[in-house]
């Protein structure tokens, strides 16, 4: 399972979350929220068993502030402290049953831990909440091929790419199902859209040209593995 993965998607809106926060801090200017600031320094300097700290301290006197328990969990993650990061996210969703963004990192640690059917379900609330938000229906995807549910994943990262025809990492994904169901021709669709949106991504080439391989395209395949700047031995 990838594990790393799950975590590395969770992290994605954390600086965003907690620059908010800081943000929020020096507009109000209230005592408690010196905290905030405090933890967010500390997070940017990556100080983050200090910045847990601070946020602790912050949410004995705030604990129905959503954005700060969410931001408790990014750290938590930062910290290897996957459960832990759970029960910040399950008490944001307390207070806040319509915030999908819970919903989604609750899923990606859920996923990450092993709790799949949890994981489906929460990744579906978020997305009953916010049907457009194509980083959701990827995370969704991810979780899918996670679970070996290959057709209900390619499902997900297609609506992915619906919303947003830029987004890469749902081309490759797709491309890579495919290439592993040997699927060549539609896998290689898929991965020419995602070298032509990012012509330096490295694991795009590297799934293209083991593509091209299994299609006979020698030639093709040596350009696409010298782009992912890897050398084959040919006989």
């Amino acid at each position: 399972m990838r594990h790393i993965a799950f975590i590395a998607l969770a992290l994605i809106s954390a600086g965003i979350i907690i620059s908010a926060a800081m943000l929020a801090v020096l507009a109000e200017g209230q005592e408690a929220d010196s905290l905030l600031t405090k933890s967010a320094q500390e997070y940017a300097n990556g100080s983050y068993d200090l910045a847990l700290q601070d946020i602790n301290n912050y949410l004995e006197q705030n604990s129905t502030d959503a954005s700060s328990w969410i931001a408790k969990g990014l750290i938590q993650i930062k910290l290897g402290k996957y459960e832990d990061a759970l029960n910040s996210f399950d008490k944001v969703t307390e207070l806040n049953s319509s915030n999908d963004q819970a919903w989604n990192n609750k899923a990606l640690i859920q996923g990450a831990l092993g709790k799949n059917n949890e994981a489906i379900d929460s990744i579906d609330r978020a997305l009953e909440i916010n049907p457009e938000s194509a980083s959701t229906w990827y995370n969704k995807g991810l979780l899918l091929e996670n679970m070996g549910r290959y057709n209900e994943s390619l499902e997900a990262f297609d609506n992915a790419t619906k919303l947003d025809s830029s987004f890469a990492k749902a081309w490759i994904e797709e491309g890579k199902i495919l290439k592993a169901e040997k699927d060549y021709n539609g896998s290689l669709k898929y991965l020419d859209k995602a070298t032509t949106l990012q012509s330096t991504n490295k694991d795009a080439w590297s799934a293209k040209g083991d593509v091209l391989t299994a299609l006979g395209r020698d030639a093709d395949a040596s350009i696409a593995y010298g782009m992912a700047g890897k050398t084959v031995e040919r006989p």
